[in-house]
């Protein structure tokens, strides 16, 4: 799915352009917001939104943007050189996952503000949650996530002392209620989850999206079943990957992106899924494991178990 304007985000811009524009300043910092969060239940915070908010700033050469990451969902900030292609997203690559490039950007190389918050990747959890650029020469500058496709947004530097069309007022309110627009299309997702889980006896949804939006929960992520029955786990994201990870995560690195475990007869400890999801390499859409003990086993995604996504399953004899 293709990076696009929702109706909302539309009508924002709409009510910017007739606020008219905001007065000439020397030095000024701007501040965009990555990604979008909101609580789902107590102590969740499964809906996700990759966007950064505002999409598009009009500034002044000289002037610097200061990006701002609250979500347990990781982002980064990554502007490439004219005419290159951004990396793949490699948890491995110090060049993705750590910050590239000085503070004042002129337009050419590659500056990466890294996996903000690092945490989401094993990180430190002190790493700073903010990014910020000076612009030092006029031109249209392209920026992406390298961990969500869709997530783009772009910076138009005017020369310095131009008059600016918007104020920090007027891009705030816009963004509240393109934030707004995209929750609301995230608690669409999020019942069309429940009622694809009730489909099929021993199903659990492992998460659901839009490639724009991510509901990272396990719909249920609570069941009861009888011991030598299965329950199969399906990613309905077309995007993001999940795991099914029951006991301890492994402290090798890359460890989780694997299955390993037995899960054709499942008596406890280590067991895990691997990534999985629709999209290349992840290893397909669903996976499967049969319970041949009773017990009560509970089951996490090691990338969002932050975000609260978590479960049990109860098997009774």
């Amino acid at each position: 799915m293709r990076l696009r304007t929702t109706v909302a985000a539309a009508l924002a811009l709409a009510a910017l352009a007739a606020a008219g524009p905001a007065a000439a300043a020397a030095n000024r910092t701007w501040v965009v917001t990555a990604g979008v969060q909101a609580p789902i239940g107590k102590a969740k915070h499964g809906l996700q939104a990759a966007d950064y908010l505002p999409r598009e700033l009009w500034i002044d050469a000289g002037d610097s943007v200061l990006w701002k990451v609250q979500t347990g969902e990781p982002h980064t900030v990554t502007f490439v050189a004219p005419g290159a292609r951004p990396p793949r997203f490699d948890p491995t690559n110090p060049k993705v996952t750590q910050r590239q490039g000085g503070s004042t950007y002129d337009g050419t190389g590659y500056f990466n503000s890294g996996v903000m918050p690092a945490a989401a990747i094993g990180g430190p959890k002190d790493a700073p949650t903010t990014y910020e650029l000076t612009f030092t020469k006029p031109g249209d500058y392209r920026y992406f996530c390298l961990l969500h496709g869709e997530m783009v947004g772009m910076v138009h530097v005017l020369p310095a002392g131009t008059p600016l069309p918007f104020t920090q007022a007027q891009y705030d309110a816009a963004s509240a209620r393109q934030a707004s627009a995209l929750v609301e299309q995230g608690h669409l997702l999020e019942r069309t989850a429940l009622e694809a889980a009730h489909t099929k006896a021993r199903l659990v949804i492992a998460g659901t999206g839009s490639g724009r939006i991510e509901d990272q929960e396990y719909f249920p992520s609570h069941l009861t079943i009888h011991v030598g029955q299965s329950v199969t786990f399906l990613n309905l994201d077309p995007e993001a990957p999940h795991t099914v990870t029951f006991g301890r995560e492994p402290k090798q690195p890359g460890a989780v992106t694997r299955p390993y475990g037995n899960r054709k007869a499942y008596t406890g400890g280590p067991l895990n899924s691997g990534y999985f999801g629709v999209m290349p390499p992840w290893s397909g859409a669903t996976w499967t494991v049969r319970f041949a003990k009773p017990g009560i086993y509970h089951f996490y995604c090691v990338l969002h178990d932050i975000n609260g996504m978590k479960g049990a399953v109860v098997v009774t004899r």
